[in-house]
């Protein structure tokens, strides 16, 4: 296993972000695949996401 946890909450980016907000946490989304960076955005957001993803790939120089 990669050691990843997660937290279960209600349906809904407000609820995503309120609890990556309490508990610090830098990323996370929903089974429909929004996707937070809260960092960036207080709901999910596929062309942010699809920064991010690039960016990922830049650095680890994927193609």
């Amino acid at each position: 296993m990669l050691g990843i946890g997660y937290a279960k909450t209600a349906v809904g980016d407000k609820y995503v972000y309120e609890c990556m907000a309490k508990n610090d946490y830098r990323i996370g989304g929903e089974q429909n695949g929004h996707i937070i960076f809260p960092k960036y955005a207080s709901t999910g957001n596929g062309i942010l996401t699809s920064l991010k993803m690039m960016e990922v790939m830049f650095t680890k120089k994927m193609p």
